[in-house]
């Protein structure tokens, strides 16, 4: 059985290494990469990923509530290198731990199967 990852997920993933890298470049051409960007940066990675999560879950029940959340995240990815790259560890953090879960899965399917705690039993006759 292959481990490898489902199609769509390098998508995320290279949105997010472009955030970064775009977020970064903003940052080092302003000339002011200092602790007090650092810090806030690593502070907003929570609410980065709250915002990606409520933006996936009105996609899935509203599509017109889209609206006014992808126009916060532009005014927020327009206003501040650091948005950029928050949104992009959070975009490629995302992506890796719902690979990582996909492949804990598949293999925990092929050498048995997981009950409702998560452990893998073996089968019957196989020790």
């Amino acid at each position: 059985m292959s481990l490898r990852s489902a199609p769509g997920t390098w998508i995320p993933l290279a949105v997010g290494a472009l955030l970064f890298v775009l977020g970064c470049a903003r940052l080092i051409h302003a000339h002011r990469l200092s602790l007090s960007d650092v810090v806030p940066t690593f502070l907003a990675v929570i609410p980065a990923w709250l915002l990606l999560f409520l933006i996936a879950y009105v996609a899935q029940h509203s599509r017109l509530a889209l609206i006014p959340l992808f126009a916060a995240g532009a005014v927020l990815l327009l206003s501040s290198p650091i948005c950029d790259v928050v949104l992009g560890i959070a975009l490629m953090g995302i992506a890796a731990v719902g690979t990582l879960s996909d492949r804990r899965c598949a293999r925990a399917l092929a050498n048995g199967h997981a009950d409702a705690s998560g452990e893998v039993k073996k089968a019957q006759g196989e020790e």
